[in-house]
C-alpha cells in the first residue's frame, strides 16, 4: 500500500513588514495545520526558524516576528496533517524587512536612511 501523499501548499503572499517582523498569508487546503519556514537569505535551511499555524479559516495570515533589521528573508510553507505526515515545502518567496529608525515618509523596504 502506497503512503498518502500531502501535495505542498500554494506560495504565501507578502503582506507587510517592519523592521523586525513579516506578515504572510496563504489560501488553505484540507490540512490540520501549516508550519512556515523562514531564514535569513544566506542561511541553510537547517538552521531555518519555524512556527506552527493551526488551520480554520480559508485565508491564513501569520507574523513573523523577531527578524533582524534591513535584512532578507526566505519564507516557505509545509502542510502537515492530523498523523504529522508533512508535505514537501512550498515554494518560496523572498521579503525584506526594512531599517530600523526609519522615519514613516522615508520608510520602504531595507532603506538606508
Amino acid at each position: 500500500m502506497t503512503p498518502e501523499v500531502l501535495l505542498p501548499p500554494e506560495e504565501p503572499r507578502f503582506v507587510a513588514a517592519e523592521d523586525t517582523s513579516i506578515r504572510v498569508e496563504w489560501d488553505a487546503v484540507d490540512t490540520l495545520r501549516y508550519r512556515i519556514q523562514y531564514k535569513e537569505y544566506l542561511q541553510s535551511w537547517e538552521e531555518a526558524a519555524q512556527v506552527d499555524v493551526p488551520s480554520g479559516q480559508n485565508r491564513m495570515v501569520a507574523a513573523l516576528p523577531d527578524l533582524q533589521p534591513c535584512a532578507t528573508y526566505c519564507v516557505r510553507l509545509v502542510a502537515v496533517d492530523e498523523d504529522g505526515l508533512e508535505s514537501p515545502p512550498g515554494p518560496e518567496i523572498f521579503v525584506d524587512t526594512q531599517a530600523a529608525n526609519c522615519t514613516p515618509k522615508h520608510k520602504k523596504a531595507c532603506c538606508i536612511c
